[in-house]
């Protein structure tokens, strides 16, 4: 079963509990929306979202009484992440992967003739080298950092 026809087949079986429920066919309609818009992005691709679907996002992640289903819902969105502080780690980390493709390689955090905005950029990496070798990165976001197009993992950028 592909990725879309298994969030069908969830959805579907959300609307079933109760088929006539406003509430559930808007909640459906906003999740298959999110759905849509996130399967046709690539996965570095930065996704410039309506306004009232970033506020439903937003309200779907602090709800203290999600079902079940509205779970499971969310979790096949591709994507989904259930906070803030993940998206931001994401969008910097395209930021890292855009800088190595234009400029040929890492950010750095320090030196002289730094570019606008690498001395952020060079701070963010190092922070993740640093959580590295303290052994608090997680094995996701390595595995997204070792996907980037250049080493990451160097104490010392190559220049």
């Amino acid at each position: 079963m592909n990725e879309s026809s298994a969030f069908d087949k969830l959805l579907a079986e959300y609307l079933a509990i109760d088929p006539t429920s406003p509430v559930r066919q808007k909640w459906a309609t906003r999740c298959r929306e999110l759905f849509v818009i996130n399967s046709s992005a690539s996965t570095d691709e930065r996704v410039i979202l309506p306004q009232a679907l970033v506020n439903w996002i937003h309200y779907q992640r602090t709800r203290k009484h999600l079902s079940k289903m509205e779970i499971d819902c969310l979790n096949a969105v591709p994507g989904w992440s259930w906070g803030e502080r993940e998206d931001k780690w994401h969008k910097t980390l395209g930021e890292v992967r855009e800088f190595m493709d234009t400029h040929g390689r890492p950010p750095r955090s320090e030196g002289t003739h730094l570019l606008p905005g690498e001395q952020s950029l060079g701070g963010w990496l190092k922070r993740q080298r640093e959580a590295l070798s303290k052994q608090t990165l997680t094995a996701r976001r390595k595995k997204a950092l070792d996907e980037l197009p250049l080493p990451w993992a160097r104490h010392r950028p190559l220049i």
